[in-house]
């Protein structure tokens, strides 16, 4: 399991261009994506777009694009 950390909009701009989706960086888009569900809209869209690689290779990317990533420790019973 990945967790991203987007604490800025310089953060969140920089993963919408990595993961192939930079027009989800919008105007007024901060505001939006730091009070997201994790597991609304904007959440499923990522998480489809991620999960497309391994945790190992989206931390790379995402490290060499300036946004936070690590391997996080699966809850049990947690379903993928």
């Amino acid at each position: 399991m990945l967790a991203v950390d987007c604490r800025s909009e310089a953060h969140w701009r920089a993963l919408a261009k990595c993961v192939g989706r930079p027009e989800l960086a919008y105007a007024g888009d901060w505001a939006a994506a730091s009070t997201a569900p994790y597991k609304g809209r904007l959440g499923r869209v990522l998480e489809s777009l991620i999960r497309e690689d391994a945790a190992e290779i989206w931390i790379r990317r995402l490290e060499a694009h300036g946004v936070p990533a690590r391997i996080a420790a699966r809850q049990r019973g947690a379903s993928r």
